[in-house]
């Protein structure tokens, strides 16, 4: 049955945002030589990648796209960038294991000072954040709390 509400397209797009995250584990890192010297084609959701992944397992791209969701859900939608950037850190205390250079300095320097404004090296986390808070997404959700699992652990 095809998609047809703006529910089951966000739902659809996070799960490809994760299955994609978990088929590129495998081999983020690595060379497109590398790649196709080891894989040929890399269709597979096996596992390993520099960071030993479990088959199914994402990575911090998949864990912080919840994070956003999650922090959507908590507001209802609006004014979502103070409860985002809690989430984030609330993932960086867990101590994953793959957290890239930029990104582990933002969330620092944000658990430092809690400024928003100042806490990627360039000073740009509210527009990266700001970017992605659409007013309604969490409306279209359909559940008025965010979702507190690891969406790592429930794919594996």
């Amino acid at each position: 049955m095809p998609a047809t509400s703006l529910a089951d397209f966000i739902a659809g797009g996070l799960l490809g945002v994760a299955a994609g995250d978990a088929l590129g584990a495998t081999v983020e890192f690595r060379s497109p030589a590398e790649i196709q010297r080891r894989h040929g084609v890399h269709r597979d959701i096996v596992g390993g990648g520099a960071f030993g992944w479990r088959p199914g397992q994402g990575t911090d791209d998949t864990d912080l796209t919840w994070a956003v969701v999650a922090g959507y859900l908590k507001t209802g939608g609006s004014d979502s960038l103070e409860a985002i950037a809690q989430e984030f850190l609330e993932w960086f205390e867990t101590d994953p294991p793959d957290v890239g250079i930029t990104t582990r300095q933002a969330l620092l320097n944000l658990r430092h000072d809690r400024d928003l404004h100042r806490a990627t090296p360039r000073g740009s986390a509210k527009r990266r954040f700001s970017a992605l808070t659409p007013p309604t997404a969490g409306k279209f959700l359909g559940t008025s709390g965010p979702p507190r699992f690891k969406l790592r652990e429930r794919l594996v």
